[in-house]
Formats: C-alpha cells, structure tokens, sequence
C-alpha cells in the first residue's frame, strides 16, 4: 500500500480563504452615504460568502473522497472486502490511529485484522 499517495494527495488540498464580513458603520457618527457603502460591501460580501461556501463543500468533499479511497484499499489489502465486520475492524482502527494518520491507521487495522478473520 502506497501511504505516501494519500499524504500527498491531503496535503495538495487548498482550502480558500474565507471572505472578511465589512465592518458596520457607527450609527451616531456615520454619514448615510456611509450606510450605503455598507450595504454595497454587504452585498458583495453575501455574493463571496456563497461562492466561498461551494468551494469549500467542493474541497471537503474531495478530501472525504480521499479518505473513502484509502479505506476500501484497506479492506482490499487486508483481504476483508466481503467481511461483515470490516467497517467494525476500519471503525476501531480509525479512533485509535487517526490523529497520527494514514500509517496509524494501516498499523492498527493490520494488528486488528486476525480478530474478524
């Protein structure tokens, strides 16, 4: 299994910057042209805060992709891609070597393998 694949593959993942909410004008010392400057940027901040919204569902939906990739190769090198219990193996060997990453998770579920073999 090629571990360094899905590294590389995360760490080429761009999240976009999230667009910056203007700041409201004081309403005692504000002139009005200044209300409708606001209302202006408002406007253009909604339109970038959807556009920034898709993009970002885009982008967290590849990186799950990747992570449903790695799982089903998993299974195939394990050789439990018909067991009833593989998402119960891949489910245990997730919260125990998630934070450390893809190798954790393989060392885990390759530890873990005899119990449901």
């Amino acid at each position: 299994m090629d571990i360094n694949n899905y590294y590389e593959r995360l760490k080429a993942i761009k999240y976009p910057d999230k667009p910056k909410r203007p700041t409201s004008p004081s309403i005692t010392s504000s002139t009005p042209e200044a209300f409708h400057q606001f209302g202006d940027e408002l406007e253009a901040y909604n339109i970038a805060r959807t556009a920034w919204l898709l993009k970002h569902r885009e982008v967290t939906i590849n990186e799950g992709n990747i992570y449903d990739e790695f799982k089903l190769e998993v299974f195939k090198e394990l050789g439990i891609e018909n067991n009833p219990k593989k998402e119960l193996l891949y489910s245990k060997a997730w919260e125990l070597g998630h934070s450390s990453g893809f190798s954790e998770i393989w060392n885990y579920a390759t530890d873990l393998v005899e119990l449901i073999k």
